[in-house]
């Protein structure tokens, strides 16, 4: 069943996935470590998340298959929708995991992701449900690469592809929200890429999500503000416990900024 759209900007924690486990912190991959996402979720839920999303991390990738029994616990475990992401690699794969139940699925992009694949989820199972992950980097002018380069996930190496033109590509096929990366800004706590976001949001429609870089309440705001975002993504602040979801959400009110119920 498709999640509902909350109107007002959501809050969504993002958490990645090692060994099945809610990856803490930036460990080696062959460390296991980290907290069940059942009780992460239930944790955020309680704690006024709108939706939550879950990234399986893993290389090599134990495969999709064993999320299933855990997406069924998600669902049973909180009443907010639930993103899962990163494991499928074929329209198969994506189609075993909506028919689980979970709300929307996450395309991981790289260089040579087949965009048709978002073109055939969308018409099946509602472009709503159908989430596109991205991830950028600034080049100066004199670089002779693309001004916002689409970054490939896993080794995190520009693909000399022009962002925007992508997403673009993507909203064509029928992408219902973009999760939006700098690597700029990731991990940084200094705030969100305010430039590289409102270069996306002023040239799609589709609504986006931004993701990575906010470490104080300040940023949320700025980020709204300034470039229309949908949506705001953290890991580490709900990771580390500084702030809950509703805090963030308490601030965007006391801003006049409509947030979602």
């Amino acid at each position: 069943m498709e999640a509902p759209v909350k109107k007002g900007v959501n809050v969504i924690p993002v958490f990645d996935l090692l060994h099945t486990k809610v990856k803490l912190t930036e460990c080696a991959p062959d460390i296991e470590e980290g907290q069940d996402p059942v009780d992460m979720a239930r944790q955020v839920s309680l704690g006024g998340a709108d939706e939550v999303a879950f990234i399986d991390v893993d290389i090599p990738r134990l495969g999709f298959k064993i999320w299933k029994e855990i997406i069924s616990k998600l669902k049973e475990a909180v009443d907010i929708p639930v993103w899962f992401g990163y494991s499928m690699n074929t329209y198969e794969d994506f189609e075993v995991i909506l028919n689980t139940g979970v709300d929307r699925v996450v395309i991981d992009v790289i260089g040579n992701t087949d965009q048709s694949i978002i073109d055939r989820l969308s018409w099946t199972f509602n472009k709503e449900r159908i989430v596109v992950a991205v991830g950028g980097v600034k080049n100066p002018p004199e670089s002779g690469r693309p001004e916002i380069e689409l970054v490939h996930h896993l080794d995190k190496m520009p693909t000399g592809m022009n962002l925007i033109d992508w997403l673009k590509m993507a909203e064509y096929f029928g992408a219902g929200a973009i999760l939006l990366s700098s690597y700029d800004t990731i991990g940084t706590g200094e705030g969100f890429d305010i430039e590289m976001i409102k270069a996306v949001t002023s040239a799609i429609s589709v609504p986006v999500i931004a993701y990575g870089g906010a470490g104080e309440l300040e940023h949320f705001y700025e980020v709204v503000k300034e470039t229309g975002v949908r949506g705001v993504a953290a890991t580490s602040v709900f990771t580390s416990g500084k702030f809950r979801p509703s805090e963030i959400k308490e601030f965007l009110e006391s801003k006049k900024i409509e947030v979602a119920q």
